[in-house]
């Protein structure tokens, strides 16, 4: 029996659509498992997590000069078990100082014997997405070193949607 390439490819990606239709997705991991990597590494997924995490606290969020004005870091990682990834976003800070917008992701998730590493840019101008993707880059590979960015003056905001009529 010969299978056909259309029905395998439906068979697979019907579960994923009829999930994200429901408002439910399945984790990153399940979606993504099958995309090649932006970055590896050896490191475990939390491993590599909080090493890149305590570069971005130290570079970007610096009590002394941070670059990212306006915004705010959130990191979370499951808490059942032997975490096989671990997430990190960047938000436009809302006025009570809660997250707003999400401006910019990184995902850390089990890939083969360690880690794929994607990040992901939503909001911020395309020359500063460069810098921070090429600094997560340096970090997953071990340096240590933060890179030379400009200080934002404030929160970015996406242009609003026009309707569709």
């Amino acid at each position: 029996m010969r299978l056909n390439p259309t029905a395998i490819f439906l068979g697979l990606a019907l579960p994923v659509l009829a999930a994200g239709c429901a408002g439910q997705l399945p984790p990153l991991g399940v979606i993504s498992a099958s995309l090649q990597p932006e970055l590896t590494s050896n490191s475990p997924p939390v491993s590599l997590y909080a090493d890149v995490a305590r570069r971005i606290r130290s570079c970007w969020f610096a009590a002394a000069k941070p670059v990212l004005n306006g915004h705010v870091f959130f990191a979370e990682t499951p808490t059942d078990g032997e975490a096989a990834e671990a997430h990190i976003s960047i938000s436009a800070a809302a006025r009570d100082g809660r997250r707003g917008l999400k401006a910019f992701t990184i995902d850390f998730l089990a890939y083969r014997d360690g880690t794929a590493v994607r990040t992901n840019n939503l909001r911020f101008p395309p020359a500063l997405a460069a810098q921070l993707k090429d600094d997560v880059r340096r970090w997953v590979a071990g340096q240590i070193t933060c890179s030379a960015i400009a200080p934002l003056r404030g929160p970015v905001y996406a242009q609003p949607r026009r309707k569709r009529r």
